[in-house]
């Protein structure tokens, strides 16, 4: 996940004729970020 932010600059830069396509890349992203913060805290924080 350290590089979601270079990914997402680099796909709005290529894809902008597009501006569509990054919202589904925007929702995966913040949820890929909500998942790993539950799982932190269900299994490894306390």
């Amino acid at each position: 996940m350290n590089n979601n932010g270079t990914g997402l600059l680099l796909a709005s830069l290529s894809l902008a004729i597009y501006p569509s396509v990054m919202l589904p890349i925007l929702f995966y992203n913040l949820i890929q970020h909500i998942a790993a913060g539950y799982v932190e805290k269900k299994w490894i924080g306390n």
